[in-house]
C-alpha cells in the first residue's frame, strides 16, 4: 500500500510540475537539467549526466535545446579541451528563480489548507521516508 501511495505522489508531482512549467514552455526534464546545472559548481557534462541519471544522448539533446533558447551556455576550459562545462545564463537563472518562487507559492497555498498538527505530521512522515529510503 505504501509503495502505491508513493508512486501516486510521484506521478501527481510530475503532473503538477508539467502544468507549472507550461507557461515557460519547459518540460520537466528540461527543468531538472536547469536545477542540476545550478547546483553543479563548474561540473562537466559527465557530472551532469551522473547527477541527473540521464544517458549522454538524452542529456545532450536537452542541453542543446536549452542552449538554443538562451538558458545555458557550454564552454571548454583552456587547460582541458576534452571537457565541456555547462552553466546557466542570466536568463536561465532568472527563469529558474521565477519557477521556484511560483512552485513555493503554490506549495504554501496547498499546505495552508492543513492545520499545524497536520503539517507537522506530514513533515515528520516525509523526514522519516527520507531517512529510511533516500539517505541509506
Amino acid at each position: 500500500m505504501l509503495d502505491e501511495l508513493l508512486l501516486k505522489i510521484v506521478f501527481d508531482e510530475y503532473k503538477r510540475m508539467a502544468v507549472l512549467l507550461r507557461p515557460y514552455d519547459l518540460t520537466v526534464p528540461e527543468f531538472e537539467i536547469l536545477m542540476a546545472i545550478d547546483g553543479l559548481e563548474s561540473g562537466t557534462m559527465g557530472d551532469l549526466a551522473n547527477k541527473t541519471s540521464l544517458l549522454s544522448g538524452t542529456l545532450t539533446g536537452i542541453v542543446k535545446r536549452l542552449e538554443k533558447r538562451g538558458f545555458i551556455v557550454r564552454h571548454r576550459p583552456m587547460n582541458d579541451n576534452r571537457k565541456v562545462i555547462p552553466s546557466l545564463t542570466k536568463q536561465g537563472l532568472f527563469i529558474l528563480h521565477e519557477i521556484l518562487v511560483a512552485r513555493k507559492r503554490g506549495f504554501n497555498e496547498t499546505l495552508g489548507q492543513l492545520n499545524e498538527l497536520e503539517r507537522n505530521r506530514l513533515l515528520h512522515s516525509v523526514e522519516l521516508y527520507l531517512t529510511f529510503f533516500v539517505n541509506t
